[in-house]
């Protein structure tokens, strides 16, 4: 009996340790050689080839699996990814991106008795860090991962923080498979204009994802 009581003692404390969320598949073979394409149009001033390289990559996650694994949020609730059983959009963000993120607030407000916003990121390091991240929506579920992976390290590493770069925005249907994949953010214009685009496009994806159909950019 004690060794099945050390059991259930430790292991939840093993599974929090999993502060991470990964594909399921073995994508990194496909992106590293997409990627590669990719640098080499930009090389060569390719800029519309190189967009379309990177729609390629956002398509080719298309139908994938995320990890149903444990995170904490910044408020100290423990997720449990694997038993969600909702759709949800996760939002992945580096320090450098944070600022491009206006609308994701009103999207989550608009469908909060819809679907779970989460937003993962690294920890705040500074006061800058911090500012980022206050006055967000009490609907984005602000998760930490501390040991984010390299954006430009392909190795055997599917975790979704830096898997495309940042900022990139995930939807997931109920059995976490990927409906859509969104990372063409950019900080342009004024801040009124990036917030309406943004919410745009959240819109269109989250429409999508609701009616449990392929999003089409």
């Amino acid at each position: 009996m004690k060794p099945l009581l050390i059991i259930l003692i430790f292991c939840p404390v093993f599974l929090l340790a999993q502060d991470q969320l990964a594909v399921e598949e073995n994508v990194m073979p496909a992106l590293k050689k997409y990627t590669e394409r990719h640098r080499k149009l930009m090389e060569a001033h390719e800029g519309i080839a190189a967009a379309q390289m990177n729609d390629s990559i956002s398509l080719y996650m298309v139908g994938k699996t995320i990890s149903g694994g444990y995170l904490k949020d910044r408020n100290g609730k423990v997720w449990n990814f694997g038993v969600l059983n909702e759709p949800y959009v996760l939002h992945t963000i580096a320090r450098k991106t944070r600022a491009r993120t206006p609308g994701y607030g009103e999207a989550a407000d608009l469908y909060a008795e819809e679907i779970l916003t989460f937003l993962v990121t690294t920890p705040p390091v500074n006061t800058a860090d911090s500012l980022a991240l206050t006055g967000l929506s009490d609907n984005i579920i602000v998760v930490y991962e501390n040991d984010p992976r390299a954006s430009d390290g392909y190795s055997a590493d599917n975790r979704v923080l830096g898997l495309l770069g940042y900022p990139v925005t995930y939807f997931v249907r109920a059995d976490r498979k990927i409906t859509g994949v969104y990372k063409r953010w950019a900080a342009l214009g004024s801040l009124k204009k990036q917030r309406k685009r943004n919410v745009k496009v959240l819109r269109k994806g989250i429409e999508a994802l609701l009616a449990k159909r392929e999003i089409k950019w």
